[in-house]
Parts: C-alpha cells; sequence; structure tokens
C-alpha cells in the first residue's frame, strides 16, 4: 500500500542566530559606550538593560521550541491517522507496520514536548511573582502549559494503546471490529490528545504576548533611566541597542504566532 505523504516536519527555527546578533550588537554597544567614559551609574543601568533584554530573548526562545514541539507533535498524530485510516479503508493487514513506523514518530514527537514543556524556567523569571491566592493570569498559562509536560505524552499513550487494539484486530482480518475500535475509542482518544496540544498553541501565543509585553516594558523604564543619567550624544547608542533587542523578541514573537497558525492549520482527516 502507498503511505499517505508525510506531514513537512517541524524544526527550530533560524532565528536565534538573529536573536544571539540582537545580543551581540546590544553588548557592542554598550562596551562602546563604557569606552566613552560613561559614568558609572549609567554603566550600572545599561548592565540592567543588557540582562533585562537577554533573559527575554532566553524566555521567547524556549516558547518557540515549545511551540515547533507542538507543531510536530500533531504532524505525527495526523500521519498516523491518515495512515491508519487508509489501512482501514483498503482492508489490508499488511499495513499493520507502517502505521507502526508511524506512531515511533509519534513518541520521538511526544518525548520532545516533554522535554521542550520542561525547559520553560527563563519564562517563568520574565512573569510577575506567583501569588497562591489569586495567580496573575500569565502564571496560570505557564502553569497549564508545563501540566502539558506530563498530560500529553499520558495522553499519547493511551491512544497507543487504543491503536494497538484497533492494529491487532486489523491483522486478525477482524475488520469490522478493527473499525468499531477505530470509532468509539481510539478516535475519541486521538482527538482528545490533538485539542489539548491545540490549546497549548494558544495558550504558548498568549503567554509569548505577555513575556514581549513585560520585556519591553522593563527595557523602557531602564533607557528612561539611562536617558536621565546620561543625556547627550550618548542617548543614541543607548538607543539603537535597545531598538535591536526589542526588535528580536518581536521577531520571535511573530515566529511563535506563525507557527501556532501551522499548528491548528493541520486539521484531522475525517472519521469514517
Amino acid at each position: 500500500m502507498s503511505a499517505p505523504k508525510a506531514p513537512k516536519r517541524s524544526g527550530v527555527p533560524a532565528w536565534p542566530l538573529a536573536v544571539l546578533a540582537a545580543v551581540a550588537l546590544l553588548a557592542a554597544v554598550v562596551a562602546v559606550q563604557r569606552e566613552q567614559s560613561v559614568s558609572s551609574s549609567v554603566t550600572l543601568t545599561l548592565d540592567e538593560v543588557e540582562m533585562e533584554a537577554s533573559r527575554a530573548l532566553g524566555a521567547t526562545r524556549a516558547i518557540v521550541v515549545a511551540q515547533a514541539a507542538n507543531a510536530e507533535l500533531i504532524a505525527s498524530l495526523t500521519l498516523v491517522s491518515q495512515i491508519h485510516q487508509s489501512a482501514l479503508l483498503s482492508e489490508e493487514p499488511e499495513a499493520v507496520a507502517e502505521v507502526r513506523t508511524a506512531r515511533e514518530r509519534l513518541t520521538a514527537a511526544s518525548d520532545a514536548l516533554a522535554t521542550a514543556l520542561s525547559q520553560l524556567d527563563t519564562v517563568g523569571e520574565i512573569l510577575p511573582p506567583s501569588d497562591p491566592r489569586n495567580d496573575p493570569v500569565e502564571r496560570r498559562l505557564l502553569g497549564f502549559v508545563e501540566r502539558g509536560g506530563v498530560i500529553v505524552p499520558r495522553m499519547v499513550v493511551l491512544f497507543g494503546e487504543a491503536n494497538d487494539r484497533t492494529l491487532d484486530l486489523l491483522e486478525a482480518h477482524r475488520l469490522a471490529a478493527a473499525r468499531a475500535n477505530f470509532l468509539f475509542e481510539e478516535r475519541a482518544r486521538l482527538e482528545a490528545v490533538t485539542s489539548r496540544v491545540r490549546r497549548q498553541v494558544s495558550a504558548l501565543e498568549d503567554l509569548a504576548s505577555q513575556v514581549s509585553a513585560i520585556a519591553a516594558e522593563e527595557v523602557r523604564g531602564s533607557l528612561a533611566l539611562v536617558s536621565d543619567r546620561a543625556g547627550g550624544g550618548a542617548w543614541t547608542g543607548y538607543l539603537i541597542g535597545a531598538v535591536t533587542a526589542v526588535g528580536a523578541i518581536g521577531f520571535a514573537f511573530w515566529s511563535i504566532r506563525r507557527r501556532g497558525r501551522d499548528a491548528r492549520g493541520a486539521d484531522l482527516p475525517p472519521a469514517g
């Protein structure tokens, strides 16, 4: 049987090069201004600006990696569903091996997602402090996404168990029972894990928007202090560095939004 064309794999984008270049340029601006005998108080503030921008870029990169992992998991789920439904419709038990191969990619994608969602500590460093009585919305978003690192892999395992039962029936040439198991058990688990991952896509977009806004506000506040302390020609150099850093954060945020649209657009084939 000719297997359906595999969805394009999602990878981490090349934007980190732009991020690194932005941080390097910001560091160079700071170094040049220091060589021009900027006062110690201004230098200290510039250090804070550099640290804030670098921290925000690190947090945004972690979100982009998580978003790429979400997209890859959805693509893997879609591939398994496409091959599996094709096997059921064509009544070809020989296709079981192809389904199991596609499941290997799904397992790898699930592991990668769990790893990505466990590495969002840098995002937490940007957000407002946690409050047990009334956590800020940003903290609730982060908590929802981080819990997905445990919940989603478990949901993938449950889907795999249902898929195995369908495959066993297909191999035994019990086609009616295989189709029934797919429709009434496996399909529900497939839709459940896909729904959860797509909710994570939206939550990560919202989280990236919050990180971008918080980072921009921090940088603006620090630069206002620099303006008060330095004044004169030094301000132009600081502004260039700040705009570069904030621009890199904005580009990364655009990448996250684009990946979110791609992930939500990866529809599962209809049951039937």
